[in-house]
């Protein structure tokens, strides 16, 4: 009987022992995780977890298996309105006397998008042109922003933007876009909210202006 006792003593401390070593904290999943996307060139953050529940190393193991997918799921679309060429004219701001120089927003379309969400974008520039041959003269503002729909979209961050005037011919922009575009998901299994940021590059090649 003593010798029964024992071993269910030990069998049950074995037991209890394997359960612990299958259990991380929220800490280690996110380090373990965030180093492997780093390799891909993204940023993973865990931003809330549900205390309650759990993490094995099981789910850990099913995270890490989709870390590459979920990296090089991020892309850009572009958004033609009926065109051979992606343009819309936002808004016409002067006409100068006898219509020589006058200045006009106009603003492109696209879609940024991962493997959790999309988001609707918008870069715009407001530029002055010579009336007179169509030429633009001067780039006055550049931005790009989000509008419009999104789905599990947090946030874009501007890096770099720059509008070359009169290409790729007299009256057309080209726009290069660089920014952080940032998405995140919450698991409903796992009850963790992770955020996941990566570098978006984006090239518009000819905005009409004229």
């Amino acid at each position: 009987l003593v010798i029964t006792l024992f071993t269910i003593t030990l069998f049950s401390s074995f037991a209890y022992a394997n359960e612990i070593t299958k259990h991380i904290s929220i800490k280690e999943y996110e380090r373990i995780l965030k180093a492997e996307y780093a390799k891909y060139g993204v940023e993973m953050k865990v931003l809330d977890y549900d205390e309650n529940k759990n993490i094995t190393r099981d789910v850990l193991n099913d995270e890490l298996a989709k870390v590459e997918y979920i990296a090089n799921s991020f892309k850009v679309t572009d958004v033609y309105n009926n065109e051979p060429i992606n343009f819309s004219i936002s808004s016409l701001d002067v006409i100068a006397p006898l219509g020589i120089f006058y200045n006009k927003t106009v603003f492109a379309n696209w879609i940024i998008s991962n493997a959790y969400g999309n988001a609707n974008m918008r870069s715009e520039a407001n530029v002055t042109i010579d009336g007179g041959n169509s030429n633009i003269v001067s780039i006055n503002s550049k931005s790009t922003y989000q509008v419009g729909s999104f789905i599990n979209f947090d946030n874009w961050t501007t890096t770099s933007m720059v509008v070359t005037p009169n290409s790729p011919s007299t009256g057309y922009i080209k726009m290069d876009i660089s920014g952080r575009a940032t998405f995140s998901y919450a698991d409903p299994y796992t009850g963790i909210k992770t955020g996941y940021t990566s570098l978006v590059n984006h090239k518009i090649l000819q905005v009409n202006c004229i």
